[in-house]
């Protein structure tokens, strides 16, 4: 699903098998090497499809977006497992409806005044400095051409669908990682805590070693869900899996592209060097 909705999001110009390889290769980088998630996933995506570095990054950008509609659709959900009133989860799915309807309002109105939206961007930065009118320019007309994925109604219902399909897999993959482990927990509790985890940690979002622990660990135990123990080895075994699952799929993603770790290392030095150069440029 993940592959999926960033082929869409890309309005399908690379291949399913190219976004799915450069997906696995940005996963295993940033999860196993300890490369920032946005630098691999734009650099493996640069390297393994035909979509540039700029489409690659203003294309997450939209996914991310998305990623925000759904973490709120968790958090709703955790509410709900929580509470056994209707009252208090009913207004938290009518302020989040009312916040998703302004905020794609708010997408539909740029995409159709995209040459108004740049010009006062452009005019506004280039004033405050951060970069030349150019460079603003260029950058702003890329992100905006990504949001035509979602610019209509059923491009909208699309991505959202793709973007729930993911969440939900990935709900049921958590649910089952704590069912397999020797806890008395009900089956509400086994729910709640995944969705809990959810919210914390998306799909999308592959946190290295260590923080990814603490993150959930501190996340259970401060909303008082399960002890320290359970919490601690819910964590280390989530995300073991997830690590070994993203190596695997990474090594055959590499030897399928027929990419090389100098050449991938290299690349990501060098956007990373040109990301620094461009800061310090705007800076001066």
């Amino acid at each position: 699903f993940l592959s999926l909705r960033l082929r869409y999001i890309l309005l399908n110009e690379p291949g399913w098998w190219e976004t799915f390889h450069a997906n696995s290769i940005g996963f295993m980088y940033h999860i196993g090497l300890f490369v920032p998630a946005m630098v691999a996933r734009v650099v493996a995506i640069g390297l393994a499809t035909p979509v540039s570095m700029p489409q690659a990054y203003s294309a997450l950008l939209v996914e991310r977006l998305l990623e925000q509609v759904m973490r709120l659709s968790a958090t709703i959900l955790v509410v709900f497992l929580l509470s056994s009133e209707q009252t208090q989860p009913t207004t938290s799915i009518g302020g989040t409806l009312l916040l998703v309807i302004a905020l794609f309002g708010a997408i539909f109105w740029t995409v159709r005044h995209r040459e108004r939206v740049i010009d006062v961007l452009a005019s506004r930065l280039s004033r405050w400095g951060y970069a030349n009118e150019g460079q603003i320019r260029s950058t702003a007309a890329t992100m905006l051409q990504s949001l035509d994925a979602v610019s209509s109604g059923r491009r909208l219902v699309i991505g959202l669908l793709l973007s729930y399909g993911a969440w939900i897999s990935f709900w049921v993959f958590q649910y089952l990682v704590l069912a397999a482990l020797p806890v008395p927990l009900s089956t509400n509790q086994t729910l709640l805590i995944a969705a809990a985890v959810l919210v914390v940690m998306p799909p999308s979002v592959n946190v290295m070693l260590v923080i990814y622990h603490l993150v959930v660990i501190v996340a259970l135990v401060t909303f008082q869900l399960t002890s320290t123990t359970v919490a601690a080895s819910y964590a280390i075994v989530l995300h073991l899996v997830q690590l070994i699952c993203w190596l695997l799929l990474g090594t055959w993603a590499v030897r399928r592209t027929g990419l090389t770790r100098p050449q991938i290392i290299g690349a990501v030095k060098s956007y990373v060097h040109k990301e620094s150069e461009e800061s310090e440029a705007s800076q001066a």
